[in-house]
């Protein structure tokens, strides 16, 4: 996969329903929107609920199509299929795999995931120190290990060779919940050089760490 020095968008637009494993779910539109985000930074993007702060989240994650506009990948212009491929990852998600011939997939455990991972850098044993990862969670998929999913699959966007590491939408009224995760994870995705976006109602949930905000409007 190719380094990522920056991502450029160019009057992007994008009319989508992104969702989340547990958090509710809304239409959010990406109005002309245009910036260029620089590896090994941080960034918060503040958009009240529908202003578009989650869609470009997630597009940027490769999570969804049809955008208008410019996105570029150091000098390559690219299309929205193609930027999973390019290191999008969605936070709060890992992989699946097919479970048989009629394309039925199942979740795998974190466990599973690490270790079906093309190449690590990492051993399970380093993994689980780095992420503070418990050892029975790690038996589990990620709808059973509560917010140390933020941490399992942050570690799994890494030892898959992910770099632009999206966060949903974080509404005010669960910043306290998950507020460390948010700025543990941005700090070890910065240490590797990758770009954090985070969707957020207010900047007050994470001013204290982000590089830079962005307002949406």
């Amino acid at each position: 996969m190719e380094h990522i020095d920056y991502v450029k968008l160019k009057d992007v637009s994008l009319t989508c329903k992104p969702s989340e494993l547990i958090f509710p779910s809304w239409m959010d539109n990406l109005d002309s929107f245009s910036h260029e985000f620089e590896t090994g930074k941080v960034y918060a993007v503040v958009s009240e609920p529908g202003y578009g702060g989650w869609a470009l989240s997630y597009l940027l994650s490769g999570k969804t199509k049809g955008f208008t506009g410019d996105i570029y990948i150091n000098d390559t212009r690219i299309t929205s299929d193609s930027l999973s491929s390019y290191g999008g990852w969605y936070l709060g998600e890992g992989v699946t795999r097919k479970k048989n011939i009629f394309g039925f997939k199942r979740e795998l455990t974190v466990r599973e995931q690490i270790e079906c991972a093309p190449s690590n850098q990492y051993s399970l044993e380093e993994l689980i120190q780095l992420f503070d990862l418990s050892l029975t969670r790690i038996e589990r998929a990620f709808r059973y290990i509560s917010n140390e999913r933020w941490n399992a699959s942050t570690a799994i966007g890494l030892i898959y060779g992910k770099q632009i590491f999206c966060f949903p939408y974080i509404k005010d009224d669960v910043k306290d919940i998950i507020w460390y995760r948010l700025k543990y994870n941005s700090a070890i995705i910065k240490q590797h050089k990758g770009i954090t976006i985070i969707p957020v109602q207010s900047a007050s949930i994470v001013e204290e760490f982000v590089d830079e905000i962005i307002y949406l409007t």
